[in-house]
């Protein structure tokens, strides 16, 4: 009679268990449900986050005109090469990625936001090969972008971007190092193809990006700009997101100026 009560209890003691069991498991399910619809919308913000902090980067959009020169002020060993920069969106992320024909060095540099605030990252396929040099940048006092090598074995220490002229010139600076120092590998001078372009006329801003609208996208029988390829493609993706995000933008903006 004993061992039946002691079954009996136990039997009790599992059903009690049980009926906390199921809303316990109810609550975790709804935390675990939370968590990827958090997940999801975060995932959503990533390509705008993306583009804010590559906004920095926006004044290199476009098709550029260059001359390299392994020492300032000498022709010798000169070289000359096209450029074209352009946003890419992928996979939820976003990067910029500036392609070079007849390049010496580098013919391929794509740049993303890092882990850190205000830095970015720099991969930068080799001219002669498939090799990727990585590397970290941030912002100097002077306010050029100065990127330094991840790995001692990389083509150039370091690489300096600085824009002048209003955005229609771009000078990169390519440094190796030599013991201690940094000693110059080479500088490209770039000059934005279609420069004048603008001048007279009303300024037209990119429907994704915020920059130079060039190129004329429509939907729904109105006609929007973008910078590039990318913005372009983005675009044509879903429209009316970006116009959504774009009005979003701009009521944003104009209660920041109030």
């Amino acid at each position: 009679m004993s061992g039946f009560r002691n079954m009996r209890c136990r039997l009790i003691n599992r059903r009690k268990v049980s009926g906390l069991a199921w809303p316990l498991a109810g609550a975790i399910c709804w935390l675990s449900i939370g968590g990827l619809i958090a997940a999801a919308l975060a995932a959503d913000d990533h390509p705008a986050n993306d583009r804010e902090s590559l906004g920095e980067f926006q004044v290199l959009v476009g098709s550029w005109r260059g001359v390299g020169q392994p020492k300032r002020g000498s022709t010798r060993d000169a070289w000359t090469e096209r450029g074209a920069c352009a946003w890419e969106f992928r996979d939820g992320a976003a990067a910029l990625v500036f392609s070079i024909e007849g390049a010496k060095h580098y013919r391929l540099l794509r740049i993303t936001p890092s882990d850190e605030p205000n830095t970015w990252r720099l991969s930068a396929t080799r001219a002669e090969s498939d090799a990727i040099d990585a590397f970290t940048g941030s912002k100097s006092p002077a306010g050029q972008i100065v990127f330094s090598a991840a790995d001692e074995g990389a083509l150039a220490a370091q690489l300096t971007l600085r824009t002048v002229a209003d955005g229609d010139r771009l000078l990169v600076l390519l440094e190796q190092r030599n013991k201690q120092q940094l000693t110059r590998l080479a500088e490209i001078g770039y000059t934005r193809q279609g420069s004048n372009f603008g001048k007279g006329v009303t300024y037209r801003e990119c429907i994704v990006t915020g920059g130079l609208g060039t190129i004329a996208v429509e939907h729904n029988g109105q006609t929007y700009y973008v910078c590039c390829g990318g913005c372009k493609e983005l675009f044509e993706a879903d429209p009316e997101a970006v116009i959504a995000e774009y009005k979003q933008r701009r009521e944003q903006k104009q209660v920041d100026n109030k």
